[in-house]
């Protein structure tokens, strides 16, 4: 998904972002129905991983012009997501997963997060 909106013009790829944001937090909380038989929607590898991704596009982009407290919380999001995805969704990359914690920590965090 990434990739798709990284060829956008710059104002679509910001609205693009937004919406794609919107929608897999729609699916990860569940809100669309599942059929029979179907597991949560928030157990997708890929629904976790484009929302690493949009967490991460989004502290890249807008980082500068948000609060401490506001990067802190884009940045937990995205840790968080990447613990589960490292410790129960797709372990096989768990290592993957665990640097890309540690990365995203260490490129956005505060000094208090950094030591932690």
């Amino acid at each position: 998904m990434r990739g798709l909106i990284n060829r956008c013009e710059d104002d679509e790829a910001a609205s693009l972002r937004i919406k794609c944001r919107h929608f897999c937090r729609e699916l990860y909380d569940g809100i669309f129905p599942l059929g029979a038989g179907d597991s949560p929607s928030h157990t997708s590898s890929y629904l976790l991983a484009a929302m690493v991704d949009l967490h991460a596009d989004k502290l890249e982009i807008e980082g500068s012009r948000m609060t401490a407290g506001e990067r802190e919380e884009e940045l937990e999001k995205a840790n968080k997501l990447c613990q589960t995805l490292a410790k129960e969704v797709d372990v096989i990359r768990k290592h993957y997963w665990n640097y890309l914690d540690r990365d995203l920590t260490r490129r956005f965090g505060n000094a208090d997060t950094k030591k932690a």
